[in-house]
């Protein structure tokens, strides 16, 4: 493998840090991307820990975009519910209101930040006249927000991929409150070993088998016996109700897509 060619010296860094301009700089590896795919890098970054993304680029909803991205390894997860009473986005305002992100031309405007999704129970937030059920179909959080220092890009114009690591400067009085003793020195150091870890695993191969997918017969089996046994709340007539009244909505104007 070639050597890799971090696109921000040490020293550069520092002098950022000195102006203050930006508390969050990008740095990252360019690599040729001519035989991996967007779905193959995901693959292959698919053991890292924590929940992972894939977003795909389009362009006039059918046309693929230049980029794709795929971010994994965030440093902080935020699930909102039962147990979370609050509006999640106000939540992830408060936690990245303080971010100025140096940008850089040579990457793309986005490099990493909240990705999750909103469900719709959350619309009691945003419109309190709209009343949701007391009673979850779903056992899954209302809301999840996962922040991300660490993406990789795949430019299919230039058939390259950048390995993005964002230092956070920002963190630097905290960690100096708690005593951790980070620096602005081991703070590029995590970085550029962040990188160089990415990097090790898209030099692998394709992982056959996820071992967060893997199953046994047994296992299987129990899934699909549950699968069969499933059976809907309202039925055939009930369903086909709903959509008659949906119908007459859409009819009457109050529904509009």
């Amino acid at each position: 493998a070639e050597q890799l060619e971090i696109s921000m010296t040490y020293e550069q860094l520092a002098a950022a840090k000195k102006e203050g301009k930006f508390n969050v700089i990008p740095i990252f590896a360019e690599l040729v991307a001519d035989v991996d795919t967007p779905v193959t890098v995901y693959l292959k970054l698919s053991n890292c820990e924590g929940p992972k993304f894939l977003f795909e680029s389009v362009a006039g909803g059918e046309n693929i975009a230049r980029y794709s991205f795929i971010g994994v390894k965030p440093y902080k997860v935020m699930k909102f519910g039962a147990e979370n009473q609050c509006d999640p986005l106000k939540v992830v305002e408060k936690e990245l209101k303080d971010v100025k992100l140096m940008p850089d031309s040579r990457i793309p405007e986005f490099t990493g930040g909240a990705v999750g999704y909103v469900g719709y129970d959350c619309v009691r937030f945003f419109e309190p006249t709209v009343q949701v059920p007391k009673q979850k179909a779903l056992d899954i959080p209302d809301c999840v927000f996962s922040l991300y220092s660490t993406i990789v890009c795949i430019d299919r114009v230039n058939h390259t991929m950048k390995i993005i690591y964002n230092i956070p400067l920002y963190r630097l009085n905290d960690y100096e409150k708690s005593g951790r003793g980070v620096t602005v020195a081991s703070l590029y150091e995590d970085a550029v070993r962040e990188i160089a870890a990415v990097r090790r695993m898209l030099d692998g191969a394709v992982p056959t088998r996820n071992r967060h997918s893997e199953s046994s017969g047994s296992e299987a089996s129990k899934k699909s016996q549950k699968m069969s046994e499933m059976k809907s709340n309202v039925g055939q007539e009930g369903y086909e109700g709903f959509v008659e009244t949906l119908k007459k909505h859409i009819r009457c104007g109050d529904i509009i897509q």
